[in-house]
C-alpha cells in the first residue's frame, strides 16, 4: 500500500510540474512584445490586412485564457501541419 501511495504521489508531482512548465512558458511567450505575425512582417513585409488575417486565422486575438485552454490548438501544434491563410498556390 505504501508503494502505491508513493507511486501516485510521484506521478502527481510530475504532472503538476509539467502543467506549471507549460503554463509559465505560455505566459512568458505572451508577455514578451510582438508575436509570430510581427516576425513574418519583418521577413516579408506584410500589409496590415494580411497581418490581421493571419492573427485571426491563428486566433491570436482571442483572450489568453481561451488560447491556453483550447484543446484544438494543441492538436494543430502537435501535428506540425502548416496553417494555410487564404488561397493556397
Amino acid at each position: 500500500m505504501h508503494k502505491l501511495w508513493l507511486l501516485a504521489s510521484t506521478a502527481g508531482k510530475g504532472l503538476l510540474q509539467c502543467v506549471l512548465i507549460v503554463a509559465l512558458t505560455f505566459l512568458f511567450c505572451r508577455t514578451i512584445p510582438g508575436d509570430a505575425v510581427d516576425v513574418l512582417g519583418l521577413e516579408g513585409g506584410l500589409t496590415a490586412e494580411q497581418a490581421a488575417a493571419i492573427r485571426q486565422a491563428l486566433k491570436l486575438d482571442d483572450p489568453w485564457l481561451v488560447q491556453f485552454s483550447e484543446p484544438r490548438r494543441l492538436g494543430t501544434v502537435a501535428s506540425f501541419r502548416p496553417i494555410r491563410i487564404g488561397h493556397a498556390p
